[in-house]
């Protein structure tokens, strides 16, 4: 449990963690009405996105130890299965949410349960491998398009919430925002549940968990098919705000996409991927429109030097540095409210 979260213990500094949260929400729900720019609308919808992902990969990949790169595989199925059910079928956006998250949960069980019998370099190898495996599959399934992809066919008449085809960005906005809020509430949960703190043991001793009676490769299941399927509910969010989708979204920089944010930002803690987020997002934008045009892919070669000096400098992320100074601050700030009070019972 970080500084942060375990600050919420003592009854004060919980009161002021949670006005926080409810003022920063406020704030977040209001923003858009005051940014009227569409760019930057989508760069907040994008970044809540990302946020949102690292949340969900923080799941295995934090609390679990299970550093996984082939987490883009499960957006990739979410958005599929709700391109497909669409453009094939013609049904509503939400079948293909239900339909995505169960297959990317089937799949992860029956996958990764086999991969959980590898250990350290030689798991984040095979979920690679399963991530390549599926972008050559996709790419050469007539059915979906191969290459080309699919692409959403637009409306006469919008707005039309059912199918998620609005003409504006707000919409996608609020949705993404309460998703990004779930998620933050879901990984909060986890972190204190029986499940969670069953991860936390095998992560920190796998035979000491075996010894206390957790069953190891069954609670990373558990945890890695809840991470599928939120990771699902985005790619199908994903492929309904882009409308678009093409077996590039099963390549091995949308993972590292993924997994950055919560190795800078802190793993295994909640506010940890969004600290990352906040860091990365902006980096990669400043970087993907600069160096990134005279050289394309350069900016991942800079991100990728600030992630190997992270890992030697601060390996536990920047959460531990920052929660600290959240910690005084607030410390501070309930001893000055606490002092007028003091000085009335004198």
């Amino acid at each position: 449990m970080n500084a942060v979260e375990s600050s919420a213990m003592n009854p004060a500094t919980g009161k002021i963690n949670r006005y926080l949260a409810i003022f920063l929400v406020l704030v977040l729900a209001v923003l858009p009405l005051f940014v009227k720019s569409n760019y930057l609308q989508h760069l907040l919808i994008m970044f809540f996105y990302a946020a949102s992902t690292s949340l969900a990969w923080n799941i295995i990949g934090g609390y679990g130890g299970q550093m996984s790169l082939g987490h883009s595989v499960f957006i990739g199925i979410g958005a599929y299965a709700s391109a497909i059910l669409q453009t094939k079928f013609n049904m509503i956006p939400l079948y293909g949410f239900f339909l995505g998250v169960a297959i990317s949960m089937a799949f992860s069980f029956i996958v990764y349960y086999q991969c959980f019998r590898l250990r350290g370099p030689y798991f984040t190898m095979a979920t690679l491998a399963i991530s390549l495996t599926l972008l050559n599959l996709f790419l050469n399934w007539n059915y979906i398009g191969k290459a080309e992809g699919i692409l959403v066919p637009v409306l006469e008449k919008i707005p039309n919430f059912w199918w998620f085809q609005f003409d504006s960005k707000l919409p996608y906005y609020y949705l993404i925002l309460i998703l990004f809020v779930c998620y933050i509430l879901i990984t909060r949960y986890f972190g204190s549940s029986r499940l969670g703190y069953a991860l936390l043991t095998i992560k920190q001793n796998e035979k000491t968990a075996i010894s206390i009676g957790i069953n190891n490769p069954m609670v990373k299941a558990f945890a890695v098919m809840l991470s599928a399927g939120m990771m699902s509910v985005l790619g199908s969010f994903y492929f309904q705000y882009i409308r678009y989708i093409d077996p590039e979204i099963f390549l091995v920089y949308h993972s590292i996409d993924i997994v950055l944010p919560a190795i800078i930002g802190g793993l295994g803690t909640v506010a940890g991927p969004i600290i990352g987020t906040i860091i990365i997002f902006p980096l990669t934008e400043i970087l993907r429109g600069t160096i990134g045009v005279i050289y394309s892919g350069s900016h991942y070669v800079i991100i990728a030097i600030i992630m190997i000096v992270m890992i030697f400098l601060k390996p536990e992320g920047l959460n531990s540095i920052l929660a600290e100074l959240y910690r005084k601050a607030v410390s501070h700030l309930v001893a000055y409210l606490r002092k007028p009070a003091d000085g009335a019972d004198k």
